[in-house]
């Protein structure tokens, strides 16, 4: 699978700019990371599995989960990374989603999504 992080330095859940190798590496900032953290110490989504939520974090951190210039739309790779799914709340391009079924990649931007407009609080 292609790493879509190599050619940016923006964050892939807020788009702000990178500066710390770590984060670059992950191709998401300390906050961010932090506030899809918390968002997976609530349950899992009803009708998702845990082992949907394992494929969904594991999408999130190779960076195969991209969001669009399109309002709340995303694109997520393939495994073999030929293809792009399309995500919208409610549905997905890829074959489980055509089929009405609930796919990691939905969970995924359900992750990321989960904690827009939060900011994280120094404890």
């Amino acid at each position: 699978m292609p790493d879509l992080r190599a050619s940016t330095a923006s964050c892939l859940r807020c788009g702000r700019n990178l500066t710390s190798p770590e984060s670059i590496q992950r191709g998401y900032g300390r906050q961010c990371r932090t506030l899809m953290s918390l968002a997976t110490t609530k349950p899992t989504p009803e009708g998702f599995s845990a082992t949907q939520m394992d494929k969904a974090w594991e999408a999130i951190e190779q960076g195969a989960i991209v969001r669009t210039s399109r309002f709340e739309m995303f694109t997520a790779v393939s495994t073999d990374g030929t293809t792009h799914y399309l995500i919208r709340p409610g549905s997905c391009t890829c074959p489980a989603g055509q089929r009405g079924h609930l796919c990691y990649h939905r969970l995924a931007v359900h992750i990321i999504t989960a904690t827009v407009g939060r900011k994280v609080v120094a404890s």
